[in-house]
């Protein structure tokens, strides 16, 4: 079985953060990078293979030439196949529901079983792409996955979900299906160094999405239309009474409305100062006379 991951999109860093460059350089010197939770993905499928559940692991991403560099770092750390999708479009806001449709044309001619994302996209903090492959494959999607299993008895995946405040929830499901990762598992993979120069001595294959007529009808895709920050709520502010006098109006907004509670100061010390205590208690009717 193939288990697939999906490098939904490219981050860029620059190096100019990392070490001092030109002034002229710096336009120049952007790199892409896996972003964490698409990193997480990758780390899962390859947990899987370890545990003899999935026969090969292939990472395939979507993109121009640049994109390369993402699926060398995927090679490196231990992906079988790398597979790049020509992309011409912005991977942008409102590019996520064509490269999920388009992703989703290429997964349904591999035989892919499982099909790993990351929860979240690096630049927009959205993640629709897993949403869009998996409502146009007809796969079950299950969200938020920080540890993934092979069942020994049938060919589900018991997934341990992230349900926050760091509570779990283990959910079984059957392949094939969509998974997101917001966590690496147990272990740390590190990029090995044949591996990046053997990637530079191959050409990374493309693939295009086959026209299938058993793919789902275009009013079942996604439009972005709009995206919207969340609007800070004001705190309300106190206002005095407007029959008040100038100068009662001025101490209550320093005061902020409270009212200076009344009281009752004893002075003395010893038997006195308890009588006196005492007296209060009975005036005020805590205490019986």
């Amino acid at each position: 079985m193939l288990a697939v991951v999906l490098l939904k999109k490219a981050v860029f860093l620059s190096e100019s953060a990392l070490r001092p460059q030109p002034v002229q350089g710096l336009l120049a010197t952007r790199r892409p990078f896996i972003g964490a939770h698409d990193l997480a993905a990758l780390h899962h499928a390859l947990s899987l293979r370890e545990q003899a559940a999935v026969s090969r692991v292939a990472a395939i991403t979507a993109g121009g030439s640049e994109a390369d560099v993402i699926l060398c770092q995927a090679y490196a750390l231990g992906a079988d196949e790398v597979f790049r999708v020509p992309w011409e479009g912005d991977a942008g806001l409102t590019d996520a529901s064509p490269v999920g449709r388009v992703l989703a044309g290429v997964l349904a001619g591999l035989p892919a079983g499982v099909v790993f994302c990351g929860h979240l996209s690096p630049d927009s903090g959205r993640g629709l792409v897993p949403y869009v492959v998996a409502q146009s494959l007809g796969w079950p999607l299950v969200t938020r996955a920080v540890k993934v299993q092979m069942t020994p008895d049938l060919p589900h995946l018991r997934i341990h979900r992230d349900v926050g405040r760091g509570n779990r929830e283990v959910v079984e499901c059957p392949l094939p299906a969509v998974v997101t990762a917001v966590r690496y598992p147990s272990g740390w993979r590190y990029p090995k160094c044949a591996r990046l120069l053997a990637f530079r001595r191959r050409n990374v294959p493309t693939l295009s999405p086959p026209s299938s007529p058993g793919m789902p009808s275009e009013k079942r895709w996604l439009a972005d239309m709009e995206m919207t920050r969340a609007r800070p709520r004001p705190k309300k502010i106190f206002t005095p009474d407007e029959n008040l006098s100038a100068a009662e109006r001025m101490k209550m907004i320093v005061s902020g409305g409270l009212k200076a509670k009344k009281g009752k100061v004893v002075d003395g010390s010893g038997a006195d100062a308890a009588s006196k205590v005492y007296e209060v208690l009975v005036e005020c009717g805590y205490a019986p006379k």
